[in-house]
């Protein structure tokens, strides 16, 4: 009687070098996956809010925070809108400060309820303007200046 022996074919350098750059590439994949969905989840106390400034003037706008910080949102030139991405939810209600030329024209308080019905954008009330305008504010731009500081070139 004759034995045959089987010998499992051994692992020779070709065959093992894909099974090792597909493992590598599984744990690249999860590593990206990981990481986005750590920033997707990550993202769920952020919202997306557009300020628009109707008004005359250029407003500095300041989100107030539930700890009393202020957080500059920016500085808006008259008759403009900008979308600011990322902001920290404040839940139940958010607090924004007006302020030109160094100094604060007035401060509104709206509810999260205010801000998703309005499809998370805030419009700068005329009452700021107008008291930006008692401050000087259409001096300023007949000088060529926003908020008491000279304008750059690309400032309109």
């Amino acid at each position: 009687m004759r034995s045959i022996l089987h010998r499992p074919p051994s692992a020779s350098p070709t065959t093992s070098r894909p099974r090792r750059l597909g493992g590598a590439l599984l744990a690249v994949l999860a590593l990206v996956l990981g990481t986005g969905w750590a920033t997707v989840t990550g993202d769920r106390d952020r919202v997306q809010l557009v300020v628009a400034n109707p008004t005359a003037c250029t407003i500095d706008v300041d989100l107030l925070t539930a700890d009393a910080s202020r957080l500059p949102i920016g500085q808006l030139t008259s008759r403009t809108e900008r979308l600011e991405a990322r902001l920290l939810d404040q839940q139940d209600t958010w607090t924004f400060r007006y302020r030109f030329a160094g100094l604060v024209h007035g401060e509104q308080t709206l509810t999260r309820a205010d801000l998703v019905a309005s499809g998370w954008r805030l419009t700068i009330p005329d009452v700021i303007g107008r008291r930006a305008d008692r401050g000087g504010c259409d001096e300023a731009s007949r000088n060529g200046t926003s908020g008491g500081l000279p304008r750059d070139a690309t400032t309109p």
